[in-house]
């Protein structure tokens, strides 16, 4: 096989060759989508599910095909179905799965619809249909969706409609999803677009992943009352579930009071509720981290003025609190402020670099031993946003700063405007990828370094950025993954391995390649 990878001084990581498939193998059809399967468990990796599209049956009405492959690579099975869609012929509209979930024997998959020319696509959590693919006899279920009454029934219209008249539901950690309710609407669009009426939602439901109601929680029950509280799901596994809780003295509060609360996944006891905020300081929550006798939460945290307001460019650090998982006690808080980088880098109070720009965190590890790994990015708002380096951090257990490195990167521009940590985050801008458990705490941790799709080059370059942090060391690696025909991108793969997905330009007679390389650390 041609090698296509220009790789120079490979010290402690490289890749060798191994398992390889091409698409136009596994089917004839156009390649529309894929997504990872994970084990039960949610860490370990079990296979890949590969969409393709065979025909338009009617203008709503797709002619579909699955493939199902294993870790590595062996396919397990394949078989067609239909798929209801809408229809506009003012729109380029692409079906894509939003999500995937096995348990035991069953596949639970929602499909949605997103434009094709859609720049930077909003990470949204909540869906409103989902179908079943039995691990058994490879059947694909009726198409469902959840009616008024809190109810799963198949889809009744032709058409795949956003306005159907039932609930989105929110996928959880657990095995199942999280649906709300509202005192006046007739059906509950995703809180995104829903804020506005927050007060007017009374109650969430727990069911189960076949959407059987399992447990509820009511609040806001007062229709006259100005104060309200907001629910919203931030973490769970499958003994708690860990909710934001935000309780807003009237509807135009800019900064409710922020906690968490804990309900016990089973019979929905509402455990403990766990502070974050205080008289002084303005809490951001980043990263909620379950272990088995304790709940790690890392947090932005603001100087607020009287008003409880906050400016986005005025954060002093992050804070780590660690919380008794059982009682619900605090253990411990600590903080990370910008100024403890004084010594390493040009940083004043509020995390603004020398020459302008921001970092924003955006992967947090926690080891065995209590320290944590944390990659982040930083950023110049404007006009257009500039996305610039990375920047690699290790903490010990009190966030005291024993490691830390700038990694040099091509930066780009993207088309969003005074854009901030959060929101880039929201709008996938930033170039990290995604971290890959290596072994018992040892990571890779991997990003784009190279000019974004969409630019004038006609074959930017690919190049991806790989960082390991194996025994407490870490390590830089740099791959050109361009070739004279396309392109290359990295999936997640079961431990010690990459998954290399080829794609080839329309000029080049050759067909996708899905490539299982292993990492040699």
């Amino acid at each position: 096989m041609k090698n296509i990878f220009i790789i120079l001084s490979l010290l402690n990581f490289s890749l060798f060759f191994g398992q390889e498939t091409k698409l136009s193998q596994l089917s004839s059809s156009e390649f529309m989508d894929s997504k990872i399967i994970y084990e039960d468990n949610g860490e370990d990796i079990y296979g890949y599910f590969i969409l393709f599209k065979k025909d338009d049956v009617t203008k709503y009405l797709y002619d579909l095909e699955y493939v199902l492959l294993d870790k590595n690579l062996n396919k397990i099975a394949s078989n067609s179905f239909t798929q209801k869609h809408s229809h506009n012929s003012l729109v380029n509209l692409k079906l894509t799965i939003k999500y995937l979930k096995k348990e035991n024997n069953l596949l639970y998959i929602s499909f949605i619809e997103k434009f094709k020319t859609e720049e930077y696509n909003v990470i949204s959590d909540d869906i409103f249909n989902y179908r079943t693919l039995n691990l058994k006899d490879y059947k694909m279920s009726d198409l469902m969706i959840m009616d008024n009454d809190f109810k799963a029934k198949v889809h009744p219209d032709e058409e795949l409609r956003f306005d159907y008249g039932g609930k989105y539901f929110f996928p959880t950690d657990s095995k199942g999803f999280i649906a709300f309710n509202h005192r006046n609407a007739t059906h509950i669009v995703s809180f995104t677009n829903f804020k506005h009426l927050n007060k007017d939602v009374t109650e969430f439901y727990y069911l189960d992943l076949n959407l059987n109601k399992k447990w509820s929680f009511k609040f806001n029950q007062d229709p006259k009352g100005k104060s309200f509280y907001r629910y919203d799901y931030q973490y769970g596994d499958d003994s708690d579930l860990v909710f934001e809780k935000r309780f807003y003295e009237k509807a135009s509060s800019e900064n409710p009071k922020l906690m968490l609360t804990v309900f016990d996944v089973k019979t929905g006891r509402n455990k403990y509720d766990i502070q974050l905020g205080d008289d002084k300081y303005i809490y951001d929550l980043k990263k909620t981290v379950l272990e088995k006798d304790k709940i790690i939460l890392f947090a932005k945290f603001y100087e607020g003025n009287k008003t409880g307001y906050f400016m986005l460019k005025k954060s002093l650090g992050y804070v780590k609190i660690v919380i008794n998982r059982e009682t619900g006690a605090e253990v411990s808080r600590n903080v990370f402020k910008w100024s403890d980088l004084s010594n390493k880098i040009e940083i004043d109070e509020f995390g603004q670099l020398k020459g302008g720009g921001y970092i924003h965190f955006l992967d947090f590890t926690t080891t065995k031993e209590g320290k944590t790994v944390i990659i982040g990015e930083s950023f110049e708002s404007g006009s257009k946003t500039k996305i610039l380096d990375t920047y690699v951090f290790e903490f010990d257990s009190t966030m005291k700063v024993n490691y830390f490195k700038k990694v040099e990167k091509f930066k780009n521009t993207v088309n969003i405007k005074d854009g901030y940590g959060n929101s880039l985050e929201k709008y996938n801008a930033f170039d990290f990828l995604f971290s890959q458990k290596l072994s018992e705490d040892n990571y890779a941790y991997f990003y784009a370094d190279n000019e974004k799709e969409g630019s004038s080059k006609r074959n930017p370059n690919w190049t991806l950025g790989i960082i390991t942090y194996v025994d407490g060391k870490f390590d830089y690696q740099k791959m050109q993954l361009t070739t004279q025909n396309g392109q290359i991108y990295p999936i997640k793969a079961k431990n010690g391995y990459i998954l290399l997905q080829e794609e080839f330009n329309k000029e080049s007679k050759e067909k996708s390649e899905l490539r299982l390389e292993k990492i040699n650390y």
